[in-house]
């Protein structure tokens, strides 16, 4: 009843966010990096940018920034039934 006195709804209020991104501020040196060399692994694109994330926090922001990785860690044919 609290809530609907000082803001007349009934309604939960929103739930806090997580942290944002830790590469938003790098997304611009990423695209650029895949768009002038798109074979990199995302360990190499860490690498080639001096970022100190990890790779999977990179592949995260392949995934946010709507890139695809086109190297594979291993190759097909490693992992496929014989």
């Amino acid at each position: 009843m609290q809530r609907f006195r000082g803001t007349g709804s009934l309604e939960p209020k929103r739930g806090r966010r997580g942290p944002g991104p830790k590469l938003a501020a790098e997304y611009g040196r990423i695209r650029a990096h895949n768009a002038e060399s798109p074979v990199h692994s995302p360990a190499e694109v860490r690498a080639a940018l001096g970022l100190s994330a990890s790779a999977v926090t990179v592949w995260r922001a392949f995934v946010a920034l709507g890139l695809t990785l086109i190297k594979w860690s291993t190759p097909p044919n490693a992992t496929a039934r014989t």
